[in-house]
């Protein structure tokens, strides 16, 4: 019965929405990594570094979440004897934990280029180790209410994302190339 409208999928919605979160992450990242590679070493954060901190802050603890629970149902599906697998997501926590202590470091004691430089190091190495691990992280099988139970998503976080997405583009310096713009 066609009715004329567009079903909405949900999960290739949240599937869209998580990558583009990834994206708007990586994108930040790699903005905020070059600014701090041009600033004095102990120098304060300008306003782009902390939008960027305020920015890779939510961000880190929203990927956080995810990540866990996401190993977590990998940990509910996988067999004891699947080492490698085991290996890679204690690794991703590790890297997850890491990164997770040194961001509530900066936004404890306030942003500074050094512990910035150390906490975008920390997130550059967990995500490396989300790629590594990406056969724990696979969803490709889940349930829709299992991608609602690991993506937090709702529209009041997409709202939040994309106004603090918006924040560092607005603080962009002049002569700073712009962040990307797919999936925005």
């Amino acid at each position: 019965m066609a009715t004329g409208k567009t079903l909405m999928n949900e999960t290739h919605f949240l599937r869209n929405q998580l990558a583009t979160e990834h994206r708007h992450l990586e994108a930040v990242l790699k903005a905020c990594t070059d600014a701090i590679a041009s600033a004095p070493p102990d120098s304060p954060a300008d306003v782009f570094l902390q939008t960027c901190a305020d920015y890779l802050m939510s961000g880190v603890k929203a990927f956080a979440l995810r990540d866990r629970a996401r190993l977590a149902l990998h940990y509910g599906r996988s067999a004891p004897s699947d080492q490698d697998g085991h290996s890679a997501s204690a690794q991703l926590e590790s890297a997850i934990a890491s990164a997770v202590a040194l961001w509530a470091g900066v936004e404890s004691a306030g942003v500074d280029t050094k512990a910035l430089r150390r906490a975008t190091q920390a997130l550059t190495q967990w995500m490396a180790k989300r790629e590594a691990a990406k056969d724990c992280l696979d969803a490709s099988a889940y349930t829709v209410e299992q991608w609602r139970k690991v993506s937090f998503i709702d529209a009041k976080s997409i709202v939040e994302e994309r106004e603090r997405y918006a924040r560092v583009e607005k603080a962009l310096p002049l002569g700073v190339r712009a962040l990307e713009r797919n999936g925005h």
